[in-house]
């Protein structure tokens, strides 16, 4: 009798561990599936974010000097650069585990240009809204480079057209 109990003991250990194991089993192989997953969903937002941002842009330009409209965006990863001196607007989302994209080259998805390259084991992303080639000049508030790191509450960005300068519609970029 004394015998049974404690056979009892070790079979309930045994089968806890078994059960463990194959919890930690499945756990390896399903985070990294699931990790990736949600970077890609960020990805995709993401972009999703800067052709509304786009819009928004080439919407104060078309409507004229004076014309002034506000854009909130929040992010928890990722930086969201204005830089005028390359007429560029640019989200980077970096230490991903995975490639979104082929590395090194560049894709374009309905005007936001995507481009994923490899740092040592991590891969990073940059959304690319660039306004070279069209009649908009993009500047800042100062005339330096706006860059908005990752913040849990949010930005209030304010677009404003301010007339135009050598054919070009010169758009403002600020916080206030």
């Amino acid at each position: 009798m004394k015998y049974k109990k404690g056979q009892v003991w070790i079979e309930t250990t045994l089968y806890t561990l078994i059960g463990l194991a194959i919890i930690a089993m499945v756990l390896t192989y399903a985070l990294p599936k699931i990790t990736s997953y949600q970077e890609k969903i960020v990805i995709e937002q993401s972009i999703n974010s800067m052709r509304q941002l786009d819009s928004l842009i080439n919407a104060v330009a078309s409507a004229g000097p004076g014309n002034r409209r506000s854009y909130d965006i929040n992010f928890k990863t990722g930086e969201l650069i204005f830089n005028g001196s390359s007429e560029n607007v640019y989200f980077i989302l970096k230490e991903l585990s995975k490639p979104y994209s082929e590395v090194g080259i560049p894709i374009n998805q309905k005007g936001v240009v995507v481009k994923t390259s490899q740092e040592t084991k991590k891969y990073s992303t940059r959304l690319d809204l660039n306004y070279n080639s069209n009649n908009t000049d993009i500047a800042t508030e100062d005339g330096a480079i706006l860059s908005l790191p990752p913040s849990a509450v949010g930005y209030r960005i304010w677009v404003y057209h301010n007339g135009t300068a050598s054919g070009k519609n010169q758009i403002v970029v600020s916080l206030n």
